[in-house]
């Protein structure tokens, strides 16, 4: 598990890793004879569940990392900024499809101010 760790913070692809690990599997106990599969398996830890354990690992480290980037992107101003600029335009969208004729009206009346 640390080994696996350590590559996910080299490469910084844990999906990409995790694949890897599972296509190795399964084309080492393809390949592998019939009374060889139990050496070949052995390779990837003691059983099914360490296995599982290792891919759904990698996994999670995925996880947390788009959960690290995310919280950055919502802490910074610029983020700030494109998620209300997000926002907005959906809400200005959401509210175009339900009344076109409410956003004439309201920038009309703006225009009128000045």
């Amino acid at each position: 598990m640390i080994c696996d760790e350590v590559a996910v913070c080299q490469t910084q692809a844990p999906v990409e890793l995790a694949g890897a690990l599972v296509q190795l599997k399964r084309l080492t106990l393809a390949v592998a004879p019939p009374m060889m599969r139990p050496a070949a398996s052995e390779l990837f830890g003691d059983g099914k569940a360490n296995f599982e354990q290792r891919v759904e690992r990698m996994l999670l480290l995925a996880d947390q990392a788009d959960l690290a980037a995310a919280g950055k992107l919502s802490s910074s101003p610029v983020g700030v900024i494109i998620i209300t600029s997000v926002i907005f335009a959906l809400s200005l969208a959401a509210l175009f499809a339900v009344s076109p004729l409410a956003i004439h009206r309201v920038l009309e009346s703006i225009l009128h101010i000045f």
